[in-house]
């Protein structure tokens, strides 16, 4: 995912604050997945920043337990330090699969 942020006020150190929001498109009012996120630029510093986030699924579920695979795409968004909400952004198709 590729971020622009004017003032550089992306990320916490808040270890239980989760500012970056992950939603599974398959059934969006329950799969929602909340990821901390350490700041992105130095403490106290207002520079523009921009970069690219990977964000790594570690487990993932199958909604239909007789299927070998589902496939389904996220919606992400960022909240800033002061509160904002950035836009969403809509991943390609991910195929997951049964292990």
């Amino acid at each position: 995912v590729q971020y622009l942020d004017g003032d550089g006020d992306l990320g916490t150190s808040d270890p239980d604050a989760t500012p970056l929001e992950l939603v599974d498109q398959r059934d969006p009012d329950q799969l929602i997945f909340g990821y901390h996120l350490p700041p992105l630029a130095p403490a106290g510093s207002e520079i523009a920043i921009q970069g690219e986030l990977r964000v790594v699924l570690q487990n993932s579920i199958l909604l239909d337990p007789d299927s070998e695979s589902e496939t389904t795409t996220f919606t992400l968004r960022l909240q800033d330090r002061a509160g904002n909400w950035s836009n969403e952004v809509e991943t390609e198709v991910i195929t997951i699969w049964r292990e």
